[in-house]
């Protein structure tokens, strides 16, 4: 009897993160965004010995804690959970398009770990430098001056929404599990709040309101189009080459 394949979920905050991630990676989707109750997935082909699923949480860890609780449950089993998406740099030395693969992240006053052997693939793999300490937080960190707080107070390398929930849930349930992201906006940069309301807790406009709101906002589009065209593609190919790099490595899922 053949050996059963293993399966890998890839997991991110929103729809708009996956795509751009897919876009340029080995990666391929092969069937629609299909809409749970606290989820959205779609499944993908990829050169793996292994089925391969990718989730959207929502933004924020509420929603990235109990969506990945309700996909692992309905979804699953799952053999690795590997994060991916943007953060925001707190290292002073951090740019946009750096690669983070973290070692720990700070969470709920709590440490989390990626299991050893996943976190030695994806780093022994990784195409470029990287930074390796993240924090968790439960709202948008803007400004410099909240980032140097942090920076102080944690020494973490970057902040994000998520991975700790994820890290925590994961942990939880004895999951392999690793988070590899990418600097959106520096520490020295402000993240523009021009975004706000344009779009659902999955990263999918809300359509008419998202019209309305762009046109009320006529002065910000260049604002926009840099960050979405220019800054989230840099991201999107450093952590495709990141997930493809570890994939070429032929990894043993089961």
């Amino acid at each position: 009897m053949p050996k059963k394949m293993g399966r890998v979920l890839f997991i991110s905050a929103t729809i708009s993160e996956a795509k751009g991630v897919l876009k340029h990676s080995l990666l391929k989707r092969t069937g629609p965004w299909v809409e749970n109750s606290s989820f959205c997935h779609c499944t993908l082909s990829a050169p793996l010995k292994a089925e391969c699923v990718w989730v959207a949480t929502g933004m924020g860890p509420d929603s990235a804690e109990s969506a990945l609780e309700a996909a692992l449950t309905s979804l699953g089993p799952f053999e690795k959970v590997v994060g991916v998406g943007v953060a925001g740099g707190l290292h002073p030395e951090s740019k946009t398009g750096d690669l983070l693969i973290p070692s720990k992240i700070h969470f709920q006053e709590e440490v989390f770990e990626p299991s050893p052997i996943l976190w030695k693939a994806f780093s022994s793999s990784a195409p470029k430098r990287f930074f390796t300490s993240g924090v968790t937080v439960n709202q948008v960190v803007r400004g410099p001056k909240e980032k140097e707080s942090l920076f102080d107070r944690y020494g973490a390398d970057f902040v994000d929404m998520e991975s700790g929930a994820w890290a925590l849930v994961c942990q939880k349930r004895g999951i392999d599990w690793c988070v590899i992201r990418s600097v959106l906006d520096s520490s020295q940069e402000t993240l523009p709040d021009v975004f706000d309301g344009l779009s659902d807790a999955f990263g999918r406009s809300k359509g008419l309101r998202t019209v309305f709101l762009l046109l009320k906002r006529w002065r910000h589009l260049r604002v926009l189009s840099k960050v979405v065209r220019t800054e989230m593609n840099l991201c999107s190919r450093t952590l495709s080459q990141t997930l493809d790099a570890w994939i070429r490595t032929k990894p043993d899922i089961r």
